[in-house]
């Protein structure tokens, strides 16, 4: 069965490492067998002083055909020695260790090291679809103590929310070109498009007589939330009262050509201003933003 991408594990481990820098806990001792060592820690006869947290288990989410890392253990050095160790994965397949990345040697000049497994569920995976397994973490040397972690992972549709469901200018004079900002936050957005359903190109579009504009798309530092921010804008030199609505999709675009419904998330945004002209009290420029034939207000998509 085919495996989902690789491009969003980078973006999900810089939000997780910033949660896996674990303090030193648990007990520490003294061992002599012979150390292993790598490039950064050369074996040496100092016996291993490990601290090692294992835990807590993990409970991770993600969008359809997406993956994520999730920290599962951190061995810090506390003395002149070298620790090695490593973990193993049982269950469902979905959980694994990353390639070459399940045994560590670790020493001061590398504490703490950090273990992560990856979670990355079927390609044909939808909402609702959950996995579990348990990882087993080991100390080579018996430094410390083996220790287990329950893993759970679910597939599940974006999460977004919009500051406000609607925008509505009131009144607007000819000639102005009001801007009013429309913010999407996803609390898990890493990977994630969003942008209207249709008519979208070159970071903008246009529902006349508006603009709606991408000025950015984040992350927020050390989390997995991202936020995109718009701004609508009326232009027009045609009186008349306006309105339109715009569809929105949220997706993982590179992962699903045509994603089934359960996995995007959509909303709707209506737009309305009522642009008049100087001294302008309403119904003469309605009829004038069509040449006079029927009222402006169907002005829309």
């Amino acid at each position: 069965m085919p495996r989902a991408p690789t491009a969003v594990r980078s973006a999900t481990l810089a939000s997780l490492v910033a949660c896996a820098v674990f303090p030193a806990c648990g007990g520490a001792a003294a061992h002599s067998t012979p150390p292993p060592s790598s490039p950064a820690c050369p074996a040496t006869s100092s016996p291993s002083v490990a601290r090692a947290l294992i835990g807590p288990d993990v409970d991770v989410r993600v969008s359809c055909q997406s993956a994520a890392l999730a920290a599962i253990a951190s061995v810090d050095e506390v003395g002149a020695g070298v620790t090695g160790w490593s973990f193993t994965v049982k269950g469902d397949a979905a959980f694994e260790a990353p390639p070459g990345q399940d045994t560590f040697v670790t020493c001061q000049a590398t504490s703490p090291t950090v273990a992560f497994v990856e979670f990355d569920p079927p390609a044909d995976a939808l909402p609702g679809a959950t996995f579990d397994a348990v990882a087993t973490v080991h100390a080579a040397d018996g430094s410390f103590a083996d220790g287990t972690v329950k893993l759970h992972g679910e597939v599940t549709t974006p999460a977004v929310t919009v500051d406000k469901a609607s925008v509505d200018f009131g009144t607007v004079g000819l000639g102005d070109a009001p801007a009013i900002p429309l913010q999407f936050t996803a609390e898990n957005g890493s990977g994630l498009s969003l942008a209207p359903q249709e008519g979208y190109g070159n970071g903008s579009f246009t529902r006349p007589p508006f603009v709606v504009t991408l000025m950015s798309a984040d992350g927020i530092a050390n989390t997995s939330t991202f936020v995109w921010k718009w701004v609508v804008t009326v232009e027009t030199s045609v009186p008349g009262d306006y309105s339109a609505t715009i569809d929105w999709q949220a997706v993982l675009p590179a992962r699903m050509t045509t994603p089934p419904p359960q996995c995007s998330w959509t909303t709707t945004t209506a737009l309305h201003a009522r642009v008049v002209g100087d001294g302008d009290a309403g119904a003469d420029a309605a009829d004038a933003s069509d040449g006079g034939q029927r009222p402006a207000s169907s002005g829309s998509r």
